[in-house]
């Protein structure tokens, strides 16, 4: 029987690091900030107003400036109250403030998603997997009424980017039902 004799490496480094050690990034990176900034301003503009970014020139300062948001129209920013009539591209940019209102792709962050989007106005299935990120809307609006939401399907014929007709599921929350996530 041969027995290996080749001298063995032992492993550099350690699990076992020392006090105060990390690494995870301790200041933000670039990309991280804005990232941020993007969902504190859905956030801003969820609640009807802007949030607008300058970076100061004398420092390099980060100055943030809330003021109230105004569509085409003059009006606050869409959606705000259940109900209200909105344009597609009003519409469009409302459910893309809320997916990144909810980042993440777990089914818990997607019913948040939805759920937030119904309690401004109804949305399709389509609606869904194309602006809020939710691959399969169907099974998280079952996850949705099984923890108690009432919410309405009705059938709607739309027309894709392809010239195809797709019938499509709208959904709708039932007034004073659900809650803001």
């Amino acid at each position: 029987m041969h027995t290996d004799t080749t001298p063995k490496e032992k492993p550099t480094g350690s699990a076992n690091y020392p006090a105060g050690h990390t690494d995870r990034r301790i200041v933000a990176a670039a990309d991280d900030t804005g990232k941020r900034f993007a969902a504190l301003a859905a956030r801003f503009a969820l609640a009807g107003h802007t949030l607008t970014r300058s970076d100061l020139a004398d420092g390099g300062a980060l100055g943030l400036v809330a003021c109230p948001a105004r569509s085409a129209g003059g009006g606050a920013l869409p959606g705000a109250d259940r109900g209200q009539t909105m344009s597609e591209p009003d519409k469009i940019k409302a459910l893309h403030l809320l997916r990144d209102l909810h980042p993440g792709v777990s089914s818990e962050v997607q019913c948040a998603r939805i759920r937030n989007a119904l309690s401004r106005f109804s949305i399709t299935t389509f609606e869904a997997m194309r602006y809020l990120d939710v691959y399969d809307p169907r099974a998280r609006v079952m996850q949705l009424r099984n923890a108690g939401d009432a919410i309405d399907t009705h059938w709607q014929t739309v027309i894709t980017e392809a010239g195809e007709r797709h019938r499509v599921g709208v959904y709708t929350l039932r007034p004073n039902a659900g809650a803001v996530a």
